[in-house]
């Protein structure tokens, strides 16, 4: 009876673990501005997106950027996506390029999680891009747009800003 009570537990922290594995691959960049309105530096933001039903560890993950001078941002410790729940990254430097940009979204492991589309924005507006619908990802450019939405001061999409690369937020 012991040795089956084990086994049963040994199965359910391999399905525990493997879920989680699996989960966090659905973490997605769902939203991004690479050229908002005003300066660059401290307003370019990245919004990711947990479409799943559980919490999901986010600690040390990395967002990419790919042209120009790149950046690698690495996310804090102790960071955890609530299941539907979006976490906006705001770096205090110019980081995103306005032509040809990509943003790569990888794990602690370093293993690509997802990626954006190529895009590029050179007006100096409040217009981004989105996922339509939040979390859609077939791999395709045509799960995005492009657009603007008025949000109150200080939320950017769903949610309040969760973690700005030092200094205070441009906008409260």
């Amino acid at each position: 009876m012991m040795r089956l009570l084990s086994g049963v537990v040994v199965l359910l922290v391999e399905y525990i673990v493997f879920t989680g594995a699996v989960l966090a691959g659905n973490i997605v960049v769902n939203e991004f501005d690479l050229n908002p309105a005003g300066k660059d530096a401290g307003n370019e933001w990245v919004v990711l997106y947990n479409p799943s039903e559980v919490e999901v560890d986010i600690s040390s993950w990395t967002l990419e950027t790919t042209h120009g001078k790149t950046v690698t941002v690495r996310i804090p410790q102790g960071t955890i996506m609530l299941p539907k729940g979006y976490w906006t990254y705001i770096h205090s430097k110019q980081w995103l390029d306005n032509e040809d940009e990509l943003i790569i979204l990888k794990d602690a492991e370093g293993i690509e999680v997802d990626r954006t589309l190529v895009a590029s924005d050179t007006d100096d507006d409040n217009r981004y891009w989105t996922r339509y619908p939040d979390g859609l990802d077939t791999n395709s450019d045509s799960d995005w747009r492009f657009g603007e939405r008025v949000l109150s001061k200080g939320v950017i999409r769903s949610g309040t800003v969760f973690f700005k690369d030092k200094g205070t937020l441009p906008f409260g």
